[in-house]
């Protein structure tokens, strides 16, 4: 049995909630996630308008450059929260050919996550 891409993984998601503007996930999302490797972590949500996929952390940052990626994505997790309302997180873990680990994160999990530490 062959594993699923992390697209794969989250589609069943994407199908229940996005209503509008698929191809945030369709289009969007689907190519992200392809070229994503082991290195790179993401944060994704679905909502009735769309997807949020915030790229967390790029395997290739220097230090520097890894610290401007987390204070961006802190900033788009902020305003995600603020206009879309509560939604389910995911985090996503690629490993290679589209594949990884995705599981629920939570509000607190993310703080510690983006934070400055």
């Amino acid at each position: 049995m062959t594993e699923a891409t992390i697209y794969q993984t989250l589609k069943p998601v994407a199908d229940a909630v996005v209503k509008y503007y698929r191809d945030d996930f369709t289009k969007h999302d689907k190519r992200d996630l392809a070229r994503a490797t082991y290195g790179d972590l993401f944060l994704w949500a679905a909502r009735s308008h769309g997807t949020n996929l915030i790229r967390v952390k790029d395997r290739a940052d220097s230090p520097t450059e890894a610290v401007k990626q987390r204070t961006s994505a802190r900033l788009w997790y902020e305003a995600a929260a603020l206009i879309h309302g509560p939604v389910q997180w995911y985090l996503i873990k690629p490993l290679s050919n589209g594949r990884g680990t995705v599981r629920k994160i939570g509000a607190t999990e993310i703080a510690r996550l983006l934070s400055d530490a």
